[in-house]
């Protein structure tokens, strides 16, 4: 074997992932009502899992997308859509209030009492760029106002994380995750915020590897 190949073959088989931040809206931070973010003619719509069946039919969203949404709004997750004035779909956001997630691969998410999980927000390709993604973490924020929301965003997601510091989020961890050729996933945390602050979130999660 050749040194090139050899450490194609290393390389095949090792992975480094920076895999997430664990965020939250900061209580003590001003927000704004969600649909200052929103154009004239657009609204939220609460999803409900006929709709959500009928609004991937265009093609637009993979199956694998569409089945994901569907499935978890039936298991009574909460999801919130944003609509234009024909009632399209341009986004969507949705959350677990109690019932845990495995969804996430190697990491398994338990929102439990007083807390919530919010799974995804999505934005369709030819409606980025005005703030939609950042009114559906807003309405998310305000809906379960009762409750402490986070979420994991991929480190190399910048429009992700920018929405969430316009609704005043903070970063309290990193989650990365290395794998060796021949080992297994070795996961780490690392906190970015004070532990005091950061633990009652990260006690809501747990490494399946």
């Amino acid at each position: 074997m050749t040194l090139g190949a050899f450490l194609r073959t290393i390389l095949s088989q090792s992975y480094l992932r920076n895999r997430d931040y664990l965020i939250v809206p900061d209580p003590a931070a001003e927000r704004s009502a969600a649909e200052t973010y929103l154009a004239t003619g657009e609204h939220f719509a609460r999803l409900e899992a006929g709709m959500a069946d009928d609004a991937f039919e265009d093609g637009r969203i993979s199956n694998v997308a569409a089945a994901a949404v569907v499935r978890l709004i039936r298991r009574n997750q909460w999801a919130e859509a944003v609509l234009d004035a024909d009632d399209r779909l341009l986004g969507w956001s949705f959350v677990s209030k109690d019932l845990p997630t495995d969804s996430l691969g190697g990491i398994a998410v338990h929102p439990g009492d007083g807390f919530a999980y919010i799974h995804d927000t999505y934005v369709l390709d030819d409606s980025r760029g005005r703030r939609l993604g950042a009114a559906l973490n807003l309405r998310m924020i305000e809906t379960f106002a009762d409750r402490k929301l986070f979420c994991l965003t991929p480190a190399g997601n910048m429009p992700a994380l920018a929405n969430w510091s316009r609704c005043g989020a903070i970063s309290l961890a990193r989650i990365s995750e290395t794998r060796l050729p021949g080992c297994g996933w070795r996961q780490r945390v690392e906190r970015l915020a004070a532990p005091a602050e950061a633990d009652p979130y990260l006690a809501r999660i747990t490494f399946k590897r």
